[in-house]
């Protein structure tokens, strides 16, 4: 593998050869980063500043070791003397500021024991700081963003928390009702619903379809109970932005909670179905708003959902199964445990684990997460991956 190949490198490098050696232990640093072995990426970062004090890229890579440990301090000291080596740099500036937002918020999960770090792919996980024993609650958090019951849904629940309710309400400025169980809930929906339940409408129920008739043909609802959250957050976008046009899209995203926005790989078809998608969920707009509401926004806001959105399943007051996805403000920074893929979760590099937790719907707009397992101090909150194949499977 890469570390390997790297490994062997820096071994027949040249003692001599400063600048090979440092090149070296840069890249091996980012190669363990992204293997997510923080301790190694720290190591290797450390090591090549103490020897080139004025390599910027050093500073760099251990600011993001040290954010994957969860040492924002530390990473702020790191990236505060990149700066001053490279003050210009648009990319040192940004990930300042991310660090500054991540030290402010950090106060809302201090109280349980937690610490925020960042993973390779600038998503928000936790880290615990104590222990926990099976069936402790870790965290409730009653800050739901956005959510959505899923395409295959069958249960009568609230439109934003899919918590179980009867209780219909109009939606704003059209002749539609929809289920929503507190005000809360309803404050969070007039974000997307008018939007969705008039000019979008027919529109989006469109394109959906389109793609859940591809999906179903491939056994894989996942993509698009995705789409549809995305959707729902791409309205959000829009509608929040119209209210402050003074601002950047992105600028408005992050004031409501979506910040930083985590990096994702999608494959081509995903790519292709997500632009047919924008051309009809924008069909509405003039061509000067579609040249803000861009295909990037769509895509931004399905990785967002993609890193952040937690799989909800109960039953309504009938029985019925109630499923669906939601995003809540720190709910649902839990790492995703890939089954199929050992990794490691813990702060111990040698110890492997599986999920250590689940995220529940334990009341109206209010999720908790429950310790499934024994959690050790410096142990990553992980759950199960949600997999590829029926709605929130």
């Amino acid at each position: 593998d890469s570390i390997s190949e790297l490994d062997s490198l820096y071994a027949n490098a040249s003692p001599e050869d400063a600048s090979l050696r440092k090149e070296i232990l840069t890249w091996r640093s980012f190669a363990h980063f992204f293997n997510k072995d923080y301790d190694k990426s720290l190591s290797d970062a450390l090591h090549t500043i103490e020897h080139n004090p004025g390599w910027v890229r050093g500073y760099v890579r251990a600011a993001r070791a040290y954010t994957g440990l969860g040492k924002l301090q530390r990473a702020q000291e790191m990236m505060n003397q990149a700066s001053l080596l490279l003050p210009h740099s648009k990319e040192i500036a940004a990930t300042q500021i991310m660090l500054i937002y991540l030290k402010k918020i950090q106060a809302r999960v201090d109280v349980y024991g937690l610490q925020y770090s960042l993973d390779p792919n600038y998503a928000k996980r936790l880290i615990s700081k104590r222990s926990y024993e099976p069936g402790d609650e870790i965290l409730s958090d009653d800050a739901i963003l956005i959510g959505c019951p899923a395409v295959e849904n069958a249960g009568a629940c609230c439109e934003v928390c899919m918590y179980p309710t009867t209780s219909s309400v109009p939606v704003p400025n059209t002749s539609k009702t929809v289920r929503l169980c507190n005000s809360r809930c309803e404050a969070i929906s007039k974000n997307f619903l008018p939007i969705e339940a008039d000019v979008g409408s027919r529109g989006c129920d469109y394109a959906m379809q389109l793609m859940l008739n591809k999906a179903s043909k491939s056994a894989d609802i996942l993509v698009i109970d995705r789409a549809r959250l995305a959707v729902r957050l791409f309205y959000v976008a829009y509608y929040r932005h119209q209210k402050q046009l003074g601002s950047t899209v992105k600028d408005v995203l992050a004031t409501y909670g979506v910040f930083p926005i985590p990096s994702c790989e999608l494959d081509n078809k995903t790519k292709d179905d997500l632009e047919a998608l924008h051309a009809v969920i924008t069909s509405f707009m003039t061509d000067a708003e579609r040249s803000i509401y861009d295909i990037e926004l769509l895509i931004l806001t399905f990785n967002y959902v993609a890193n952040y959105g937690i799989p909800i399943v109960s039953t309504d007051a009938a029985g019925t199964s109630i499923s669906g996805y939601l995003i809540a403000s720190v709910g649902s920074c839990v790492e995703r445990w890939d089954s199929t893929a050992a990794s490691p979760l813990s702060s111990s590099p040698d110890r492997r684990q599986s999920a250590n937790c689940q995220v529940k719907l334990v009341g109206p707009s209010k999720v908790a997460i429950i310790a499934d397992r024994i959690i050790n101090s410096g142990d990553r909150l992980t759950i199960v991956a949600p997999r590829k194949g029926r709605s929130a499977d």
